[in-house]
């Protein structure tokens, strides 16, 4: 396991190699798999969580996930810039649940993402210098 987030102290989710997403809602007495992928190249390297509902996952390859019912359905977000699909997303920092920033790593370089809207829309934000990054964190946000 790579990363872990816990909104409350029932609840927890930690993620991993395969992509591999755990949660918890009884102090870990049991965990559940809420995703894998059979495939276990990529990993998800950073969640977390605002509430026992809300989650967010940065991932291998761009990817980014959420949940909004507690780990029923993980959601894809699909709309991002396609440069993102080069990167190695490690950490999410989220504010509330239309509020979030993602940063990776790619070669030599990093990306930073950022989302006004809950997902339904992913920009790339400019920085300098352009450096790798590893992780990130704001004022508000439970990472």
């Amino acid at each position: 396991m790579i990363d872990i987030s816990a909104p409350s102290d029932s609840c927890v989710w930690v993620v991993g190699h395969g992509r591999t997403i755990l949660h918890t809602s009884d102090f870990g007495i049991n965990w559940e798999i809420q995703h894998a992928e059979v495939n276990p190249a990529w990993d998800a390297n950073g969640i977390t969580a605002i509430s026992e509902k809300i989650a967010w996952t940065a991932e291998d390859t761009g990817t980014i996930r959420n949940t909004t019912d507690g780990g029923g359905i993980w959601t894809e977000q699909k709309n991002k810039p396609s440069a993102a699909a080069g990167y190695y997303l490690y950490r999410v920092s989220p504010i509330n649940s239309k509020i979030v920033w993602i940063i990776g790593t790619g070669v030599g370089d990093g990306i930073i993402l950022y989302t006004n809207d809950g997902g339904e829309q992913w920009t790339e934000q400019n920085y300098t210098p352009d450096e790798m990054l590893n992780d990130v964190s704001f004022v508000g946000s439970p990472h």
